[in-house]
């Protein structure tokens, strides 16, 4: 009866035993799944963290292009401002150089004026003094 008993506890016992191996198996199965998925999360997550890397890189050079861009875009501005400023230098001389002109030609238009009345009165003095010189050799 004694061995009866002690066997009921052993038979139990491993009952247990074998329900507890299934459930620790079960749980390293978990274990395992989880570990796979986040080895296999981790290398997706490193994949990911490279593209994102070569991108940045790609950006940064990019970036490095723009900037000599804009640089070589500042140079050509400052040589079209200081090319406006002879420019302008260039049309106030050209301003200045007309209103010369203009004055010359004024001056000129009344010497002109001058010459041509000058003619006039040289012509009448010509023509009285024909006159006279006719009178003389008349009279």
């Amino acid at each position: 009866r004694v061995f009866a008993v002690v066997a009921d506890e052993v038979r139990s016992l491993a009952n247990r035993t074998q329900l507890s191996t299934q459930e620790i198996q079960n749980m390293i199965s978990t274990l395992q799944g989880g570990t796979e998925t986040a080895a296999q999360n981790m290398r997706d997550s490193c994949e990911l963290v490279n593209r994102a890397v070569e991108q940045t890189r790609n950006a940064q050079s990019a970036l490095s292009r723009i900037n000599q861009e804009v640089s070589a875009i500042n140079h050509m501005n400052a040589q079209i401002a200081s090319a406006s400023v002879q420019q302008s230098a260039v049309a106030e001389d050209v301003a200045i150089n007309i209103t010369s002109i203009h004055d010359s030609t004024l001056k000129s238009a009344n010497g002109s004026q001058q010459v041509a009345t000058a003619s006039e009165e040289l012509a009448q003095l010509a023509d009285r003094l024909t006159r006279k010189v006719a009178f003389f050799k008349a009279g």
